[in-house]
């Protein structure tokens, strides 16, 4: 296990908190070329101002994918946690860091994750039937993503997640721990 990304919290057995290592060379590079592209469309049109507007527009929505590939992927560096409430619920805390800026994405209570398990091809990541799906992955091309899914009684979601193995059993482990604990409702 990666052990410089995982943080154990000292007052509660269930604190801990994984933070992915992001793979940003694919993101850089769709960047780069999104860039040239924009630069190579503004020089078209100036020299063909026949079709000035057109071209224009083209570059433009480059720029405006640059700018989606950064705030997506290059920026922002995300956490998952496994912390206890104020309540002293146990929960899956997905968090969020551009800048100076720290967004919950998501607080999942464990007792509620029904499956843990690894996408292995493309139709593990597509969501069953009801289900809405949330994608934590902060790599565009992540090594290793793993599929959360959690129910309660007003929904079900599928939340991707780029753990290694060994965090994701101790997910799941934890969430079986939540269950047997938990009252039912």
């Amino acid at each position: 296990m990666e052990n410089e990304n995982i943080e154990a919290g000292a007052c509660e057995l269930l604190d801990f908190t994984y933070r992915p290592k992001t793979r940003v060379r694919e993101g850089r590079l769709v960047m780069l070329g999104l860039l040239i592209i924009s630069a190579l469309l503004v020089i078209a049109s100036v020299i063909s101002p026949k079709y000035k507007g057109v071209i224009s527009l083209f570059a433009v929505f480059a720029l405006v994918g640059v700018i989606f590939v950064y705030t997506r992927y290059l920026a922002p560096q995300y956490a998952y946690a496994v912390m206890t409430s104020g309540e002293g619920e146990a929960l899956l805390v997905v968090t969020k860091n551009v800048g100076k800026s720290l967004s919950t994405l998501a607080m999942i209570r464990l007792y509620e994750i029904t499956d843990v398990t690894p996408v292995l091809s493309e139709g593990d990541k597509e969501p069953l039937k009801g289900e809405r799906k949330y994608n934590f992955c902060p790599s565009m091309k992540p090594e290793q993503i793993w599929a959360v899914r959690s129910a309660d009684r007003y929904e079900k979601r599928l939340f991707l997640l780029e753990v290694n193995e060994q965090v994701a059993k101790r997910i799941s482990d934890y969430a079986k721990l939540a269950k047997e604990t938990e009252p039912d409702e």
